[in-house]
C-alpha cells in the first residue's frame, strides 16, 4: 500500500464539506497535515447553484486541504433506471472533474458506498475503499470494484467484501488527537452538566428515550453539540414533521441547551467541560 505524504490525493464523500466533521472529514485534515494536497470531493448534485456540469474548487481553513462542489450534466436517475448509460456519463463527468484539479492525482480514498463516483472512473492511480458504514444494497459491493483494498471500523462491516479477493483491514474507531490530553475542567458546577453532540436530525436516533431522560431530570443540564437546524446542516439529514416536532420539543425544554454545529477543536474543549 502507498505511503500518503507529498501525493495529491482525492476524499470521495456523499456528506458535504462544512462545520460538523465525520471520519472522512477528519482523514483529508490529518492527509494535509502529512503534506499532501487533499481534494474533498462532495457527491454530485450537492449545490444546485452550479451551472449543468460544472466543477468548483474551494479553499479551506485548513493547510492544503480543499472541497469540490460540482452538477451533473444529466438527471442522477439515470444511475438507478439505465445503470449502463450512467457509468458511460459518469466517466465522462468524473475525467471532467479531474481536469479542473491543478495536479495529477495520485490517489483516491472513497467513503462512497453508495458508488455513485465508481472508483475505476479515476483511471490509473491508487485506490482505496473505506467502509465506515454498513450497506445492505449491493452497491456497497460494487463500490470496491478498482479498490487496492477495503478499510472499515467494523470486522462485521468487512464480510461481505470477502469474495472481492482484494486485502481488507478493520481500522477500529478513532478520535482527532486534540481530543486525547490532560486539560480538563474540574470545576464544580451547581448543576449536574451532561453533554452529547452528534446530529439530532437523524431519523434514527431513539427520540421518546432520549424526550424521557430530558424530562424527568429538570435539575440536570443537557448540552447539545450538533446539527439541529436542516438549512445548515452539511450531514445527511431529515426534514420530515417528525423531525421538526422533535427539535421543537428539544427547543421548549428548559434544561435542553441547543449549541449547534461546532468546530471540532470547538467541541474537545466543550465536552472536557462537563460533568
Amino acid at each position: 500500500m502507498m505511503v500518503f505524504e507529498n501525493k495529491t490525493v482525492l476524499i470521495l464523500s456523499q456528506q458535504d464539506w462544512g462545520t460538523m466533521f465525520l471520519s472522512k472529514h477528519h482523514y483529508a485534515v490529518e492527509l494535509g497535515k502529512m503534506g499532501n494536497h487533499v481534494y474533498y470531493i462532495e457527491g454530485p448534485n450537492s449545490d444546485m447553484n452550479l451551472n449543468k456540469g460544472e466543477v468548483r474548487i474551494f479553499s479551506t481553513e485548513y493547510t492544503n486541504v480543499y472541497f469540490v462542489k460540482h452538477r451533473l450534466s444529466f438527471p442522477l436517475y439515470v444511475k438507478f433506471k439505465m445503470p449502463g448509460i450512467y457509468n458511460f456519463l459518469i466517466t465522462r463527468h468524473i475525467k471532467k472533474l479531474v481536469g479542473k484539479l491543478p495536479r495529477k492525482v495520485d490517489a483516491v480514498i472513497s467513503f462512497d458506498i453508495s458508488n455513485t463516483l465508481p472508483l475505476p472512473a479515476f483511471g490509473n492511480c491508487s485506490k482505496i475503499l473505506i467502509a465506515a458504514d454498513d450497506s445492505k444494497d449491493k452497491a456497497a459491493i460494487e463500490a470496491a470494484k478498482g479498490a487496492s483494498a477495503v478499510l472499515s471500523i467494523a470486522q462485521e462491516y468487512l464480510v461481505k467484501y470477502e469474495g472481492c479477493g482484494i486485502p481488507l483491514y478493520n481500522l477500529g474507531h478513532g478520535v482527532a488527537s486534540y481530543f486525547i490530553n490532560d486539560i480538563i475542567d474540574e470545576t464544580i458546577n451547581d448543576r449536574l452538566q451532561i453533554g452529547l453532540s452528534g446530529n439530532f436530525l437523524r431519523r434514527d436516533l431513539d427520540r421518546d428515550t432520549m424526550l424521557h431522560i430530558f424530562s424527568e431530570n429538570p435539575g440536570v443540564d443537557f448540552n447539545l453539540w450538533g446539527s439541529y437546524n436542516y438549512a445548515n446542516s452539511n450531514l445527511a439529514s431529515d426534514n420530515d414533521a417528525d423531525t421538526l416536532k422533535f427539535i421543537d420539543t428539544l427547543k421548549q425544554l428548559t434544561n435542553v441547551r441547543l449549541h449547534g454545529q461546532v468546530l471540532p477543536r470547538v467541541l474537545a474543549v466543550e465536552l472536557k467541560k462537563m460533568d
